[in-house]
């Protein structure tokens, strides 16, 4: 098989991906306008981004802003995490890269957690992951 022929495979399951999911959750969201509840918006266009950050942070909202509410944001505020974190910063100083990559791969594992049962799905939780963290420590 030809180099084309993968990336236009690869174009394609995104491009499926995104119509299947995207079209599952407007039907969410429709349906459960009729009942009175508004829910949030789970993409927002993510193909016309700009950078790889901006597509990442537009491409699954509500699971993104999931992890950082219920597990990112406790982990940080955790007794352990605040004794590790000061126990880095005396030895390593302010630059405390190896806090944040274990807190990230924290995030990643439960991500993969909600991805269980479709296994092509880690791969991409793993890339969203590491494309948002590598711009968090710039």
């Amino acid at each position: 098989m030809s180099g084309y022929l993968y990336l236009d495979s690869s174009g394609s399951f995104l491009v499926q991906l995104y119509t299947d999911f995207s079209g599952c959750m407007d039907i969410v969201l429709g349906a459960s306008e009729c009942y009175g509840i508004i829910l949030p918006e789970n993409f927002r266009t993510p193909f016309f981004a700009k950078t790889v950050q901006e597509f990442w942070q537009r491409w699954h909202i509500t699971l993104g802003g999931w992890l950082r509410d219920y597990i990112m944001y406790p982990v940080l505020r955790s007794n352990a995490m605040r004794k590790l974190n000061r126990k880095l910063k005396s030895k390593y100083g302010k630059k405390n890269c190896i806090r944040d990559i274990n807190l990230h791969c924290n995030v990643y594992c439960m991500a993969n957690v909600w991805t269980v049962a479709w296994r092509s799905m880690e791969v991409y939780s793993g890339r969203r992951n590491d494309v948002l963290f590598m711009h968090s420590i710039r």
